[in-house]
């Protein structure tokens, strides 16, 4: 059994359509893509929104809080 993981194989298109159809259909940018999503839901979990600016710095320390603060994620909607 020859089992593969690279992606769907175009014979008849341009070189640019072949290489971005085999990235799409690869299980390793399957995978990649699953642990982006994954981070980022985990992320969004511990990190509470629309706090004020100060819990952010008593949370994470005052490095974090800056990184925070171009995300706009202390501002109220």
């Amino acid at each position: 059994m020859n089992v593969s993981t690279q992606g769907i194989e175009l014979k008849s298109a341009s070189r640019v359509a072949r290489v971005t159809v085999e990235l799409l259909s690869s299980m390793r940018f399957s995978i990649s893509l699953l642990t982006v999503i994954c981070i980022a839901s985990v992320i969004g979990t511990v990190l509470k929104q629309h706090e004020p600016l100060g819990n952010y710095i008593n949370q994470f320390g005052p490095f974090w809080a800056d990184v925070f603060l171009p995300l706009a994620l202390h501002f109220s909607p």
